[in-house]
């Protein structure tokens, strides 16, 4: 994982945050506000509050007061991510083609 934090960061200027079964990659947008580019959580871990936990650390990490995130429309179980969108409390602001742009402010 150690090498996928450099590629991210040089390729994408992006940081993960990860476990032994999931990571999140994020961009600082700025001071106060992140875009989530990816969340994956290996299956026997989902729903188990992992998930959660990794975006509870993210939160306290970068203390953004908005966050962004996207879902693709054309990726393969992405009722998923919309859904884990949602419940997280994020609202969709805009659809560009498959996809679909959420924010959280977070408080």
């Amino acid at each position: 994982m150690k090498l996928w934090e450099k590629y991210i960061e040089e390729r994408e200027g992006a940081k993960i945050i990860y476990n032994d079964f999931s990571f999140v990659t994020y961009r600082q947008l700025n001071e106060t506000e992140i875009m989530i580019i990816d969340v994956f959580v290996e299956k026997e871990h989902r729903k188990s509050g992992a998930t959660k936990k990794l975006w509870d650390e993210l939160i306290e990490k970068t203390k953004p007061k908005v966050t962004y995130g996207c879902t693709d429309r054309e990726a393969l179980n992405w009722e998923s991510s919309h859904k884990f969108m949602l419940a997280l409390g994020f609202i969709p602001y805009t659809e560009e083609g498959a996809m679909i742009f959420y924010y959280k402010e977070i408080e």
